[in-house]
């Protein structure tokens, strides 16, 4: 009637926020929310990043090598007790951007998972 047409957007829900989205790309070369898994228990690291996933990776693995002065969970669990950790089977959880969004979903996931002593969220740590 008046040359304008109408346009309905679909709100963004949970569902929309920790499912992923398909890409092209390698899955470890962008932004987003990983798990680690040690190959000796069922524990696993949570961790989320604004650079690509397996650069990321790439730093807890060198964290692990006996002489580096890095510190995090991964470290210790590998070297406290002596697990193996696979780095070779990295799991996107999910992807993003925001910053935000990926602080909430690393929560939501280190709340219901096993995770490695010492994992804490980015967003605890934030607010602590």
């Amino acid at each position: 009637m008046f040359g304008c047409k109408i346009l309905f957007k679909k709100g963004i829900i949970l569902r929309d926020r920790l499912t992923t989205r398909k890409s092209d790309r390698d899955k470890l070369d962008i932004p987003g929310v990983y798990c680690i898994l040690c190959k000796n228990c069922k524990n696993s690291y949570i961790g989320q990043t604004g650079r690509a996933i397996s650069t990321r990776i790439d730093e807890h693995r060198r964290s692990t090598r006996v002489n580096s002065t890095i510190s995090s969970a991964v470290k210790d669990h590998a070297l406290v007790l002596n697990h193996a950790i696979d780095f070779d089977n990295v799991t996107a959880l999910s992807y993003s951007d925001s910053v935000i969004d990926r602080l909430l979903i690393e929560a939501y996931f280190i709340k219901r998972r096993n995770v490695f002593v010492g994992n804490k969220s980015s967003m605890e740590l934030l607010l602590y």
